[in-house]
């Protein structure tokens, strides 16, 4: 929808320098049909003028108080804009990976396996082998829990930092985070304690795949910047 809008405007933009070089100036040969008279061509012209210049006085006021100080809002907020977004993205992947590797139980596929085996090698080179395996074994199943309900709180801490910065993003970027609003994850955080109390393990994967939608959504927002 914007890009058509984003047509009409320019295209009328378009029509009234036009109407501006031939009518008002000259530089442009006037369009003449037989069928008309030319009184009714100078009237007319007369009319297209006066709109000419309506609309460019218009464009000229909107892009002086509105659309360059947007422009300027929006620079000035960018780099906290690709901020929240990027430790939002780097949060949800470190809180994925401790879902992953303390659950043994989910069913992983090769692009599960690959980016835990990348992300493990950049956490040995930041804290050691030994470390981050040290880090592993001590916690417990709330701390296991916590980091499920982290995603959740992540999630809505940002699309509420987000709703202030909105005017500044593209069409693309509200789309991916309208479709990040609408991906709930609540429901199975609220059921994985009990259902794990239950032994039943098949919620693990279900909360995989709402967390693979969720990393794959703030991967795009990050990559749209």
């Amino acid at each position: 929808m914007d890009k058509y809008i984003n047509w009409v405007i320019y295209g009328l933009l378009i029509l009234s320098f036009w109407a501006l070089l031939s009518i008002g100036i000259g530089l442009i040969p006037l369009i003449s049909i037989s069928n008309i008279s030319q009184e009714s061509w100078s009237k007319l012209n007369v009319v297209c003028l006066n709109l000419a210049y309506s609309y460019l006085a218009g464009f000229v006021i909107f892009t002086l108080t509105v659309t360059i100080p947007q422009y300027k809002r929006k620079m000035l907020n960018m780099p906290l804009i690709k901020k929240m977004i990027n430790d939002f993205y780097s949060g949800l992947l470190m809180d994925y990976f401790m879902f992953c590797v303390e659950n043994k139980s989910l069913t992983l596929n090769e692009t599960n396996e690959r980016f835990l085996n990348n992300y493990r090698r950049s956490m040995d080179k930041q804290f050691g082998e030994s470390t981050l395996r040290h880090y592993i074994e001590k916690r417990t199943n709330n701390d296991r829990y916590k980091s499920i309900d982290s995603f959740r709180q992540q999630k809505i801490i940002f699309i509420d930092r987000m709703i202030p910065f909105e005017n500044h993003l593209s069409a693309n970027l509200v789309f991916i985070l309208n479709q990040l609003r609408q991906r709930e994850i609540s429901f199975v955080v609220d059921g994985y304690e009990t259902l794990k109390e239950n032994g039943r393990d098949e919620i693990d994967n279900v909360i995989l795949s709402v967390l693979d939608e969720h990393i794959k959504l703030a991967k795009q927002l990050k990559e749209t910047l």
